[in-house]
């Protein structure tokens, strides 16, 4: 795991790993989604939206998505 943020509005964890993302429950203590390869390049910071229901994501290779 690279980064790791909470989203409190949404009750989640968000698990950055090189390319993927998975988000778990705060609550229940289970992953809800998975994002495998969701880039080409790896993942070196994440942020999420002021309403919490979209996240962007800054690559090694300089892109932003």
């Amino acid at each position: 795991i690279n980064i790791a943020m909470i989203s409190e509005a949404n009750s989640e964890i968000y698990l950055v790993s090189d390319t993927s993302i998975a988000v778990w429950s705060l609550n229940k203590g289970i992953q809800l989604r998975r994002y495998e390869n969701i880039v080409e390049s790896k993942i070196l910071s994440f942020a999420i939206d002021k309403l919490q229901q979209e996240f962007f994501v800054g690559l090694e290779n300089g892109n932003i998505k």
